[in-house]
């Protein structure tokens, strides 16, 4: 049976380090999920998935980001995705926890936030198109804080 799992996320600041506190304005926040898929989900015709990288609220457990992205499984069985810049080239181009959205939504500067990870498998079934595959998978939730 085909499967598709996210073994850890992290939470990726513009040094490159797993962290769980975050300048608001100043690092860059990057989400992560560390990816296996089975050998007879890669044999499948054109095999793909789409990772949907969620941020979460605490206090009231209500998904206040949500950004999906689709790809070929072509990696290999042992992969990983991320979602949000902190590379750069330029400072000024990471994706700050502000640039996500979260300070437009209200949120205290000080909040707690949980990202969520799920990623879904598809195969190509000819002239219909993808088609669903039973492989998917929905992390626990990784916690992390903004801070100034």
């Amino acid at each position: 049976m085909p499967t598709l799992e996210i073994r850890r996320l992290r939470t990726m600041n513009q040094n490159h380090v797993d962290t769980t506190l975050f300048d608001t304005y100043g690092d860059a926040l990057a989400l992560v999920m560390d990816c296996v898929s089975s050998d007879d989900l890669l044999a499948l015709p054109r095999p793909m998935f789409v990772a949907e990288f969620q941020i979460i609220d605490s206090y009231t457990n209500t998904v206040l980001v949500s950004r999906t992205s689709t790809h070929d499984l072509e990696w290999g069985s042992s992969f990983w995705i991320s979602m949000g810049n902190n590379w750069g080239p330029n400072s000024s181009d990471y994706t700050t926890p502000d640039k996500w959205g979260l300070l437009l939504l209200g949120l205290p500067v000080y909040g707690v936030l949980g990202f969520r990870g799920i990623i879904r498998a598809y195969s190509w079934q000819g002239p219909s198109g993808y088609a669903d595959v039973d492989a998917f998978d929905v992390s626990e939730i990784r916690w992390f804080r903004l801070g100034l």
